[in-house]
């Protein structure tokens, strides 16, 4: 599918949620369920844009079944002589159960290598779960769409309620068949550390809760937050 960029004359602290809606609705311009993460395609020119959108319920405003509901990643190429347009494609699409995406539960973040992308997930706990949070290896070359890694929810350990709790700021699943901690954020950190093939990705434990974790951020918006986290280096994956 082609298309272009057009500019939105309105600025998001100037206007609501549903102004800039109706606004980009004249425009005709493509409704995505949830926008989460992008990157591009090393080792070019930087003009192979991915970007991921995690899909919503069918229901509200997505009753309708008009957006994503497992999520998609999409293929963005720019034109090389105005960057406004471009070539939009989709690459994965987990709302096609039958496809090579069919085990998706929701991509949340993506990174890009010169031959790869990793994508992880954020499940929205629809209660059909087969698995928990999976980060997923999609070669670029050979099209083949693997899962590398699965967080571990210490299920069956004597400590599993310490990290899979219903209290707190965030209730973990009480409806899905698997967990609720998500795979959020990962980075190329080879060039850094010197050494090929090497991650850093973050996963939000939702059911990990103490009060040790609040204000810690200095944030004020939610001052009682008391979830914890954890920030993983994860190496020998391809680039």
């Amino acid at each position: 599918m082609s298309g272009t960029f057009l500019f939105v004359p309105t600025h998001h602290t100037e206007s609501s949620i549903g102004q800039n809606r109706s606004t980009v609705n004249e425009f005709s311009a493509v409704s995505f369920g949830r926008v989460e993460d992008v990157d591009y395609r090393k080792g070019g020119t930087g003009r192979e844009v991915y970007f991921v959108v995690t899909g919503q319920a069918a229901t509200g405003v997505n009753a309708d079944n008009s957006r994503s509901k497992y999520g998609r990643v999409y293929r963005l190429m720019l034109d090389a002589n105005d960057p406004t347009k471009g070539t939009l494609e989709v690459v994965l699409d987990g709302d096609d159960r039958s496809g090579p995406a069919r085990l998706f539960q929701n991509p949340d973040n993506v990174v890009a290598t010169q031959n790869y992308l990793y994508l992880e997930e954020d499940p929205n706990e629809y209660g059909d779960e087969t698995h928990d949070s999976y980060l997923w290896q999609y070669n670029l070359i050979t099209k083949e769409l693997k899962s590398v890694f699965e967080i571990d929810h210490r299920r069956g350990l004597p400590d599993f309620a310490k990290f899979n709790t219903v209290t707190g700021t965030y209730a973990a699943a009480t409806t899905s068949a698997r967990g609720s901690w998500e795979n959020s954020g990962i980075i190329d950190i080879s060039d850094i550390v010197g050494k090929p093939g090497t991650f850093m990705l973050g996963i939000q434990v939702h059911g990990w809760h103490a009060a040790r974790f609040k204000g810690v951020d200095g944030g004020v918006l939610r001052s009682v937050e008391d979830q914890g986290s954890q920030l993983l280096i994860l190496s020998g994956l391809p680039r």
